[in-house]
């Protein structure tokens, strides 16, 4: 069998390799030679096969089929992708070929299919509404603050919830959230909370461990048996991954366990796991399990692998006198049965639930290799014989709750691992804390923001029903999906915490929901409808009603309008912050950006997209389908005159065009620009007035046009919204002055004039060809300013008559300075002159004006200068008199200085004496202190002195006066003359002197007798000092009274010459005060000597004032014999007359 190509078909395959190589590629000839190639190609292939004798019948139709599906895909396939117009004519070749009959139906139902399926899924993408989804979060103490606690609280310090101390004691408590207002409708998705560690919730399955939480991950290394024994029947899933399914021979399924659900046993109940291979000769094994004793029994046993001697490990309850224990067994051999590790105070209870664990750690010292926990904390217990290395080999079945129907354990059974590693302590307390520890949830949404009338309810809709962790069995931190939560704008959640172990809390970080909202649905655009022109400006847009399908109220609206339908640079937006379906295109409404920026309006005759999106507070709908409009006119100028083809006799034509009109209200006209060029493209203007006050009119200014020249001319306006109109359409002229026999020469004589001046401007009018004067002309002027505005237009001027052809126009100057133009055209007998010239307008009058106001200003503050003199002259006489009363002032004062300095002679003698008074007190302080001191030294020797003993009466018969004591020390009179104080009994208080001690027998006698005997064990201190030291004190308390008596009359004394001394110390400071203030009385009228000398009246020229030099003289700082008489002289001259200007 063989599919060799035929000779003759290589041949053909080179040749067309030549032939495409003569083929340029890209281009029809391409496309054209490329199908032609590709339709031989298939019907070489499709010959070969049909002719294969080799082939089975079968055989050959299979590779028909498969040719004629493969050179469909090849030729119509890329071209249904790419949209290719050959694929119409790739498909009807295919309809030619032989298998393209029983096949066609196929392939029809394949493309309908594609385009069904791709047209639908555009429709969908494009019609899908669009979903909101947003989060509240709870993880701050403000947000777990803001909602209501039960018995629980937030630990700043942690940032978690957990139990006050009322919730750890009861193991209760509840937290209440804050009512959350998602502002609209929503549809209430999800719940999720981060626990510090795992709470209520089962081991991971198939080995995979936790990461999520801060603490408590389970490590499930290893683990190679995990029932849950949540089966309703049936065998009991190991869900580990390893496969031990286990197979339970009662029938008390699905009973209330610590997690889910648990197993009864009891009985013959048990559960057989087969032989697991992982525990034959392992160094470590670790297991553990919930249990919940209904009675306890003698040897009930947990879970076994032992018997027929196949020994390996035994995990049971005590013996009958220690039923509450438990026993580890670690076989050494098969047949031993007396190695294992007992427990001494496990205290199993009945009817509560109970974490176990066993571990065996063969790697460790033989007194350490087995650990049994309960509750997370290990119990400490006695091992017998010596627990081996290493687990045997056994072929025993492995039973759980039972041995065969013997020695059951009776009681429910949950949550059972076996690891074929040693667990850790803190493993073991993780995980018993996952059981012991709960958190659930429930939920309600709200119509109102009082949640007034819903109840909280789980994942059934009912109170009965919470969101836990027993639901799922996931690695991750907890969520799930809400149900039967009504679509409704509030929500709140409820945490119940629970803990069977009144040192542990539950730990909650953070608890989030998850809501969604549909968009409102998508508006469309009703005004200005699409295509709508002549709009205004400021246009009004106006979208469809607004339409929820949530019923959510429209809570914005959002509004673009742009010069271009992609919306890349809106030019104008519009945020409503509140529900709309119309506005105004205006700056207050929006804001005008981009190609807009700073505007108050749209631009005149543009055409416009706008589009419009809802909001219902939450979500946002699609933007309507945009559409267009135009805005109206600003009708562009027309050209008036000259007209169009015109010919001008003047280098200075007026240029009139129509009056400004703008269709927008409230627009008026503000500027123009006129342009003249020599081409009508205007790329080289000759003139360009720029942007200069609007007028419909305009003469060119002068030295612009050259004669004999086409010119082309144009306009447009600009509005008070700074918007220009377009061009005029250009229009030509031609400038044609005829060449002249009329000589015009101007004759002004001033080249130079004033403002306001009336000046007279003459010409000559002469006969080009002999030089005579023209007295019969007409002649006319045109006046330019030096901005080129035409001042006085064409003119006429008048014959001076009896003169040689002179011509004279009258002018009044303007009051703007500058250089200005003017040009005269005479004509005579249809002939014609032409001149100009130019004169300045100076500003020399307004100069001599302000010269004149400055001279007549200066006059008269002179004269104002020479009555404040006048008027200072006379204060200057008052001043005198003043002074001479500030001196017989200053003499008085000088007396009561001396009277006071002899005052402060006599009180500086009496600090003298006060300060000897005080060196006396200083020297008897200084001696009280000494003494003092003394005291301190003797009552420390007196305090050390003290010796304290304390003791007991030890004697069955003690008296009054004498008594056995517990004292230890077995010196004879040790403590005689000390004082010996009851500290118990009924002789409490009593204080006697101890006359004698004996040392041997620790008897001692007291003096005198006390009031009773006291009783055995009576306690008593014993103070090693003088009896007769109260006498001592007493007459060392009556010489420290009279010492004390002395101090106190000394100290009063000095008190006393301290008042003193501070009442003459405030009168000298009285007297400071008082002669501070004359000091400073005296320095302000102090004469002062005033000079003034004026400066020479001929040096003052027009525009200057006159100047005073005033020098003032301090006698406090610069002291001389004051004049009692100053003088003040003055010079005087007549200032020179200033001429009036030339005129």
């Amino acid at each position: 069998m063989t599919n060799q190509k035929p000779d003759h078909q290589k041949r053909y395959l080179i040749k067309d390799i030549f032939a495409r190589l003569r083929v340029p590629k890209g281009g029809e000839k391409y496309q054209e030679w490329e199908k032609q190639y590709l339709e031989r190609k298939e019907v070489e292939e499709y010959f070969i096969i049909h002719h294969n004798s080799e082939w089975h019948p079968f055989v050959k139709k299979y590779y028909k089929s498969k040719h004629f599906l493969k050179w469909a895909i090849k030729l119509i396939v890329p071209d249904f992708l790419i949209g290719h117009p050959n694929m119409w004519d790739n498909l009807k070749t295919l309809r030619k070929h032989p298998n393209f009959k029983p096949l066609r139906m196929a392939l029809v139902a394949w493309i309908i299919f594609t385009l069904t399926i791709g047209s639908s899924g555009i429709y969908i993408l494009l019609n899908a509404p669009n979903i909101f989804a947003s989060t509240f979060a709870d993880d701050t103490q403000a947000e777990f603050d803001a909602g209501a606690h039960s018995n629980t609280q937030w630990d700043s310090g942690n940032s978690w919830l957990e139990f006050d101390a009322t919730g750890l004691s009861s193991g209760a408590g509840d937290f209440t959230s804050s009512i959350k207002d998602s502002g609209v409708t929503a549809t209430w998705n999800s719940l999720a909370w981060v626990p510090n560690r795992p709470t209520g919730k089962e081991l991971p399955d198939n080995t995979n461990s936790e990461t999520d939480y801060t603490t408590g991950n389970a490590d499930m290394t290893s683990n190679f048996i995990l029932l849950h024994m949540n089966e309703s029947s049936g065998a009991i899933a190991d869900t580990s991954g390893a496969g031990h399914n286990g197979t339970y021979s009662g029938s008390s399924y699905s009973q209330t366990g610590v997690l889910n659900t648990a197993l009864g046993f009891g009985g013959t109940n048990t559960l057989d796991m087969g032989d697991p291979s992982e525990l034959d000769g392992s160094a470590y094994l670790s297991v553990e399990m919930w249990v919940k004793p209904t009675t306890l029994t003698s040897i009930g046993m947990f879970a076994v692998k032992s018997g027929s001697s196949q020994n390996q490990f035994v995990i049971r309850s005590g013996t009958t006198s220690l039923i509450d224990e438990a026993y580890f067994f670690v076989s050494t051999s098969l047949t031993d049965s007396s190695t294992y590790f007992a427990t001494s105070n496990l205290n199993l209870t009945t009817d509560v639930w109970q974490h176990l664990a066993f571990v065996y750690d063969g790697t460790l010292a033989a007194g350490s290799r087995v650990a049994i926990y309960k509750n997370g904390a290990a119990v400490s217990g006695s091992i017998n014989g010596t627990i081996p290395a290493a687990m045997t080999t056994s072929t025993k079945t492995l039973y759980i709750g039972n041995n065969t129907g013997t020695n059951p354990y009776n009681g429910l059974m949950d949550e059972v691992a076996f690891f074929s590693r040693a667990l850790s302590a803190t493993e073991v307390a993780d995980h018993y804390k996952r059981g012991a520890l709960n958190l659930k949830y429930q939920v309600r949404s709200c119509d109102d923001d009082a949640c007034s009338g819903e109840s909280f309810i789980g994942p059934d809709g009912t109170g009965s029903d919470y969101y836990y962790w027993k639901t799922t069995n996931a690695i991750t931190t907890p969520s799930f999906s809400l149900t039967n939560v009504s679509t409704n704008r509030y929500f709140q959640y409820k945490s119940y915490f629970t803990s069977s172990n009144t040192s542990y809390s539950p730990e909650v970080k953070s608890v989030t929901a998850d809501y969604s909202n549909s968009a409102p649905a998508t508006p469309t655009n009703s005004s200005p409808s699409s295509g709508a022109v002549n709009q205004d400006l400021n246009v009004t847009l106006t979208g469809s009603a607004y339409s929820d399908s949530e019923s959510d109220a429209q809570a914005n609206a959002d509004w673009q309008v742009d010069d271009d339908s992609d919306f890349a640079t809106p030019v104008w937006t519009r945020t409503a912050g509140s529900g709309e379906i119309t506005t105004a295109v205006n700056s207050t409404n929006g804001t005008f950006a981009n190609e807009l920026s700073g505007k108050t309006e749209l631009d005149h005759y543009t055409v416009y997209y706008w589009k419009v999106r809802y909001a219902d507070g939450g979500q946002w709908s699609s933007y309507s389908t945009a559409t267009s409009f135009t805005t109206n006119t600003f009708s562009t100028p027309v050209n008036s005159s000259p007209t169009s083809t015109s010919t001008v006799a003047t280098l200075t034509p007026l240029l009139i065009a129509s009056d400004f009109s703008d269709a927008q209200s409230g627009h008026t006209s503000a500027y123009a620009q006129w342009q003249i060029d020599n081409n009508i493209d205007f790329s080289s203007t000759v003139y360009d007035s720029g942007a200069i006050a609007y007028s419909a009119s305009r003469s060119v200014p002068i030295s612009t046009l050259s004669n004999s020249t086409l010119y082309y001319w144009r306009v447009r306006y600009q509005d008070s919204s700074s918007s220009w109109s377009d061009w005029s359409t250009g229009t030509s002229f031609s400038v044609q002055i005829p060449e002249s026999s009329v000589k015009v020469v101007p004759i002004f004589g001033n080249t130079t004039v004033d403002q306001g001046d009336t000046v007279k401007i003459d010409i000559q009018v002469l006969n080009l060809t002999n030089g005579s004067p023209i007295n019969d002309a007409t002649a006319t002027i045109s006046i330019f300013n030096s901005s080129g505005t035409k001042l006085v237009d064409t003119a006429d001027m008048t014959y001076l008559t009896g003169s040689s052809g002179i011509y004279r126009y009258s002018y009044t100057i303007p009051s703007t300075s500058g250089s200005y133009t003017y040009e005269a055209i005479a004509s005579s007998s249809s002939k014609i002159g032409y001149t100009a010239a130019n004169f300045e307008v100076r500003t020399i009058a307004a100069d001599l004006t302000s010269t004149k106001s400055t001279v007549t200003s200066e006059s008269t503050s002179q004269a104002s200068e020479r009555t404040s003199q006048a008027s200072e002259r006379t204060s200057q006489a008052s001043e005198r008199t003043s002074q001479a009363s500030e001196r017989t002032s200053q003499a008085s004062e000088r007396t009561s200085q001396a009277t006071e300095r002899t005052s402060q002679a006599t009180e500086r003698t009496s600090q003298a004496t006060e300060r000897t008074s005080q060196a006396t007190s200083r020297t008897a302080v200084t001696d009280i202190q000494t003494k003092v001191t003394d005291i301190q030294s003797n009552m420390d020797i007196l305090i050390g002195a003290m010796i304290v003993t304390q003791s007991t009466v030890s004697d069955a018969s003690p008296s009054a006066t004498s008594f056995i004591t517990a004292l230890t020390n077995s010196t004879n009179d040790f403590y005689n003359n000390a004082v010996l104080t009851f500290t118990s009994g009924s002789l409490d208080g009593q204080s006697r002197r101890v006359s004698d001690y004996n040392g041997t027998t620790k008897t001692i006698t007291l003096d005198p007798a006390l009031t009773s005997a006291p009783a055995n064990g009576d306690a008593f201190t014993i103070v090693a000092q003088n009896v007769r030291v109260e006498e001592q004190l007493a007459s060392h308390e009556s010489s420290e009274s009279s010492f004390r008596t002395s101090v106190t009359s000394s100290l009063t004394s000095i008190e006393g010459k301290i008042d003193t001394l501070t009442t003459a110390l405030n009168t000298v400071d009285t007297n400071l005060d008082s002669v501070q203030s004359t000091v400073n009385s005296l320095r302000t009228s102090q004469q002062k000597l005033y000079q003034v000398n004026l400066s020479d009246v001929s040096e003052i020229q027009a525009g200057n004032t006159y100047r005073a030099k005033v020098i003032v003289l301090d006698y406090e700082s610069n002291p001389v014999t004051p004049s009692p008489l100053p003088l003040f002289s003055f010079a005087t001259q007549a200032a020179p007359c200033l001429s009036p200007p030339p005129p």
